[in-house]
């Protein structure tokens, strides 16, 4: 019973009322079965849209240096958002699509810049 029926199927005009009475109970009897790989293959489908990294470095536009700490998010969804590890690099992985990204530390105003991520992209932010 943990198995799927595949049958080929020919359509003509005068074919379509025999075709229901032959798969109707077919049908019937597997439909727990056929429903959740009719669920599985849409479920797929719905988060198959591409997943890009977005990484750089975030460094001092004076001297140069690179900053840790520094807090870089997606405005739009701030749970999507890391922070600067101690040689000022950042990693994030977003779905592809336009954003704005943030960038805020202590001593520095908070900037953003506009992104449209359709590949995984090097960003290097100058404060």
């Amino acid at each position: 019973a943990g198995f799927f029926v595949f049958i080929p199927i020919v359509f003509s005009a005068y074919s379509s009322k025999t075709l229901f009475v032959v798969l109707y109970p077919i049908m019937f009897k597997y439909s727990f079965h056929i429903s959740l790989l009719l669920f599985v293959l849409f479920a797929t489908q719905a988060n198959a849209q591409e997943k890009y990294t977005l990484s750089g470095y975030v460094k001092d536009a004076q001297t140069g240096e690179y900053i840790p700490g520094v807090a870089v998010f997606n405005e739009q969804n701030r749970s999507e958002g890391i922070t600067t590890n101690i040689y000022g690099f950042y990693s994030l992985t977003l779905k592809s699509g336009n954003y704005t990204i943030s960038f805020t530390s202590l001593g520095y105003a908070k900037k953003s810049v506009d992104i449209i991520l359709q590949g995984c992209l090097l960003y290097t932010f100058y404060y």
